[in-house]
């Protein structure tokens, strides 16, 4: 998924394995997305590879062992003839456990994400 760069009040900042940058509010739902080029993305379906899933829910909280969801989404079609096919990604709860941090006890969990 992404390394997760800012967390302030009910909003996370997180940089996706494209480069770009995703803006989830509290309930993990995506409210905005900064592409590595510097495109700003706040509608659903915008972008011309891999559609910015503004407004979908990512994660399915709350999360524990065993848990699994699936997100339907559009990516450009590897013929790159512009038409966009639909694809799923499963999500799978593999752990989770508490941790003490400095800033306080965290809940932590380890997922994983299949594409088809």
């Amino acid at each position: 998924m992404g390394v997760v760069l800012q967390a302030e009040g009910d909003m996370a900042q997180v940089r996706l394995m494209t480069g770009d940058v995703a803006s989830y509010d509290k309930d993990w739902i995506i409210q905005k997305v900064v592409r590595s080029t510097g495109e700003v993305v706040t509608t659903q379906g915008a972008g011309a590879t891999v559609t910015a899933r503004v407004g979908q829910k990512t994660l399915d909280f709350p999360l524990q062992a065993g848990k699994q969801w699936e997100i339907g989404a559009y990516a450009q079609a590897k013929s790159g003839l512009g038409t966009m096919e639909r694809y799923f990604e499963r999500y799978r709860v593999l752990a989770c456990e508490d941790v003490a941090t400095p800033a306080g006890r965290s809940r932590r969990s380890k997922w994983k994400l299949n594409g088809a």
